[in-house]
């Protein structure tokens, strides 16, 4: 499964709040498949079977 980008073209997943590195952002288990990866027999649509999604955790 390809990921789709952003406008700057950095790759991302349906589930990811913003483009990996952002600031003030980190990685958190896939709320979708809840750290799996998996969503029955195949990869979770929400992070591309990562099991993990970028998540905004500061005060932005």
């Amino acid at each position: 499964m390809a990921k789709a980008e952003d406008a700057a073209g950095t790759p991302r997943n349906p589930g990811d709040q913003a483009a990996p590195g952002t600031g003030q952002t980190g990685m958190v288990p896939c709320p979708a498949c809840h750290g799996s990866g998996r969503q029955g027999e195949a990869a979770c649509a929400e992070c591309g079977g990562t099991g993990e999604v970028v998540q905004i955790v500061g005060d932005a």
